[in-house]
């Protein structure tokens, strides 16, 4: 298998590399350890934790993830592990070519766009979207899976045809179990929800200035009460969440204007142009002008 490396960049895998001829999939039984470097590949995983406990890594955001949950990984995203304790799973890797026709036929979108697969399917980068499974749901899950990894290995007749349909019957179940949690939150926490509803709604349309978590929390919700809210619902805090929109406009702005970088800065709701140019980094690892450079290359190649 071939790599690519360099000192600021993750270890790249490319599908053309990383496949047997025409495959558009493969799955295997693998660990997971601290000594892995930051890789990202042009393919796409699912992976099921077999055993162990740690926290998955990617270049926006960080995830706990323990035994008997599953989770879903873009291509394009830049990933690590870092393991509490020793991490089996397995990792099913599939080019967009096997799950474009899957998910056609399927009619849960709202499951599926919060899985990211349909951004999968539509060519579009979402990072990483991971379920916690209830220990009942986990076993069903661990057994579609294994049963996968067995068709993969024999490889007898029709193989390919067979994980095909393990690989839908698995995004149904997953999508029955999604739908249920949704539904006990709306009826358990339905004040919550509306209550982040707006919250990212008035960050949306106020994210150009200058913000506090006054302002954002809901009332009556007392501003810490709702800062915990926001990460429970959300993954992020709300100080992460309004960052990564000014960054993503930024970009936006950056690929698509003529304005110079501290307009730019401005114009997403920072005034210091150091904090922006510091947070942008951190976000897109490269400068502001690094990025619309790359941008400019591309379509010129294009």
């Amino acid at each position: 298998m071939k790599t690519e490396k360099t000192k600021t960049h993750p270890v790249r895998y490319s599908s053309d590399s990383f496949f047997a001829s025409k495959r558009r999939f493969h799955i295997v039984r693998n660990s997971a350890d601290d000594n892995r470097p930051w890789m990202v590949h042009d393919f796409f995983a699912m992976v099921y934790i077999l055993e162990g406990s740690g926290t998955y890594k990617t270049s926006k955001r960080q995830k706990s993830v323990k035994k008997g949950d599953v989770y879903f990984l873009n291509a394009g995203e830049p990933h690590r592990w870092l393991v509490k304790s020793g991490v089996r799973n397995i990792t099913f890797y599939f080019k967009r070519s096997f799950v474009t026709g899957i998910l056609s036929a399927l009619p849960f979108k709202p499951f599926l766009k919060d899985a990211c697969l349909l951004d999968f399917a539509e060519g579009r980068q979402n990072g990483f979207f991971s379920i916690p499974l209830l220990a009942g749901q986990s076993l069903e899950v661990r057994s579609i899976f294994e049963s996968m990894l067995s068709e993969y290995d024999e490889q007898s007749d029709c193989y390919e045809i067979s994980i095909q349909a393990l690989f839908t019957r698995l995004l149904i179940v997953l999508h029955r179990f999604h739908a249920r949690k949704i539904a006990r939150i709306d009826n358990e926490y339905g004040r919550e929800k509306q209550a982040i509803i707006s919250a990212l709604e008035f960050i949306q349309s106020n994210y150009t200035r200058d913000l506090t978590l006054q302002e954002i929390a809901v009332p009556p919700l007392r501003p810490e009460y709702f800062s915990r809210l926001f990460k429970k619902h959300t993954g992020y805090r709300v100080i992460e969440y309004l960052n990564e929109m000014r960054i993503l406009k930024a970009c936006d702005l950056l690929e698509h204007s003529d304005k110079i970088v501290i307009e730019i800065a401005r114009a997403v709701g920072y005034q210091n142009i150091t904090f922006f140019n510091r947070m942008f980094k951190k976000l897109m690892h490269t400068t502001p002008k690094g990025y619309r450079s790359a941008k400019m290359r591309m379509k010129k190649v294009s």
